[in-house]
């Protein structure tokens, strides 16, 4: 590729410019944790995700392949970014060494290598010199490399799958114990070659589906199965056009068929090929580089929430039940400082900080102050409020009411004035507290992942506000209701006292989280877009 991901710039400096273009900067650069944008008038504690970063600011990936392979739209739909002035069919001026850094997505940072042609071994050596220097137990973790995509285009006649190059490079990346994930490209090309050669009566999709499977099995898949049995970790994965379709040699993942080039991904294959990488990456790399990866990816929603909730579960979750984690603080305080850990982990981008701004906080804080009084407090929170029944329906956790009633009601509830004297007490042990914080949790959650689906279609497009209207409206018309009431079935007057002050409340917002998550719900966590 001669320019990857976008108006590609390359300098010698590591600094990351404020455009929308890539920034390639020297390996030998000090690479530094980008800060985590905050309202300079909220006051919070130092976050879970900030000393993550610190140890490690980015997900380093490798990505190999010639030109045409298809790694730039692979990038684009893996991690959010902008693919444009690509070079096709030429060979470009990729450098090894340089680093790629995005704007769009300062979670992770891409080496992007060529192909091996055959009887060229320069680019061989080159690479071979990059693991070997990248791959060092004593290289800090924040410079080492953490994965390896090596693109492979299928063949759609008899020609050969892996040149001796290939070959010869995945044995020295398996050697070197950085994971593997071998990605076979453009399967729709294969699909159309099978097509024209199929008689008039037996041309239809199923039948081309069925026979170009069975070559790729027999060309692609066949080829790859040496390599497995000496490297049991080594993933494939499939791309179709610009659709993603993965699987794995010793997992039984389903498989689909791409539309070709132009459709829509394939959200359920891409999602899979996200969770070899994040499965993958958390075994080579004991401690905390998974979370990063999970924070990087912009195309699992799963892998999401596992990070989301397993960086919540680090630490400021957890004890909520014993205030030992916050205590002799003000509960805003608390509460920004969770909030701003939750967003940075789910890494949306938001160039405008409209995530980390006083009226979207405040409107968390509206749906949370919903759970947060006792039954019998209701009314003395929301004595104004036109429509009071309805409120309370909502405050008690009865479930909605009728929807023409319902939502109005609860977005029309705005800040008690009572809820703004709560929080700016200090966290102590009270149920109130307890399902204060719960309630935060589970509603920002949920809401960002409704985020998540409304901008998963715009590739790199900043988030906007109506974006965030859009998640808001979803998650009030779903499942606030149903949550809410759990909360209050768990944390009641009576049962709070028998809430152990250990893991108890976070292992309930854990459950509640996957619980009414619409993705989880469905089974698997893929949204189509």
């Amino acid at each position: 590729m001669k320019r990857l991901l976008g108006r590609l710039k390359r300098k010698r400096s590591p600094v990351i410019e404020s455009s929308t273009s890539l920034t390639a900067a020297p390996s030998t650069a000090q690479s530094k944790p980008d800060s985590v944008p905050r309202a300079s008038t909220l006051e919070t504690l130092p976050q879970t995700t900030d000393e993550i970063r610190g140890e490690c600011p980015r997900l380093r990936v490798l990505v190999v392949g010639k030109t045409g392979a298809g790694k730039s739209s692979l990038i684009s739909h893996a991690f959010g970014v902008t693919v444009k002035s690509i070079s096709h069919g030429q060979r470009g001026e990729c450098k090894i060494n340089d680093e790629i850094i995005s704007p769009e997505n300062p979670c992770f940072v891409l080496h992007d290598s060529m192909g091996f042609e055959p009887g060229d071994t320069v680019n061989l050596e080159l690479a071979r010199k990059f693991l070997e220097d990248r791959t060092k137990k004593s290289m800090p973790l924040m410079h080492r490399l953490h994965v390896i995509w090596l693109c492979i285009q299928i063949p759609t006649a008899n020609g050969r799958v892996f040149e001796t190059g290939d070959e010869e490079f995945i044995a020295a990346a398996s050697a070197s114990g950085v994971p593997v994930i071998v990605v076979f490209t453009q399967f729709d090309k294969l699909c159309g070659s099978i097509l024209r050669r199929l008689p008039p009566k037996e041309r239809n999709n199923a039948v081309c589906e069925e026979r170009a499977e069975e070559r790729f099995k027999e060309m692609c898949v066949k080829e790859l199965e040496p390599f497995c049995v000496r490297d049991p970790r080594l993933c494939y994965a499939r791309t179709s056009g610009a659709c993603i379709i993965a699987g794995d040699m010793y997992f039984n993942i389903t498989q689909g068929l791409g539309e070709g080039v132009g459709a829509k991904p394939d959200r359920k294959s891409l999602d899979e090929l996200v969770q070899f990488t994040r499965r993958l990456v958390e075994d080579c790399f004991p401690g905390d580089t998974w979370l990063l990866s999970a924070m990087a990816q912009r195309a699992s929603v799963k892998t999401k929430i596992d990070g989301a909730v397993g960086i919540g579960m680090k630490k400021h979750w957890r004890k909520l039940a014993s205030s030992v984690i916050f205590a002799d603080r003000k509960l805003e305080t608390c509460l920004n400082t969770v909030h701003f850990e939750v967003a940075a982990s789910w890494n949306i981008y938001d160039p405008n900080e409209l995530l980390r701004k006083r009226h979207f906080i405040g409107r968390i804080q509206e749906l949370a102050q919903l759970v947060t009084p006792d039954s019998a407090e209701v009314k003395k929170w929301f004595p104004t409020m036109v429509n009071i029944q309805s409120a309370i329906g909502w405050a008690m956790g009865l479930g909605p009411p009728m929807a023409v009633i319902a939502i109005p009601a609860v977005t029309a509830v705005g800040i008690s004035a009572v809820f703004i004297g709560f929080i700016a007490n200090i966290y102590k042990r009270s149920p109130e507290i307890l399902r204060c914080f719960m309630g935060y949790i589970v509603d920002l959650t949920l809401i960002l992942e409704q985020i998540f689906f409304v901008t998963l279609s715009k590739s790199s497009s900043p988030l906007i506000q109506s974006d965030i209207d859009t998640a808001f409206q979803n998650y009030v018309e779903g499942g606030l209701g149903y949550v809410h009431r759990e909360i209050r079935e768990f944390v009641g007057h009576e049962s709070f006292a028998k809430i152990a002050p250990g893991d108890d409340a976070e292992e309930k917002i854990k459950n509640l989280i996957y619980k009414y998550s619409p993705s989880l719900k469905a089974g698997g966590g893929v949204v189509e877009s």
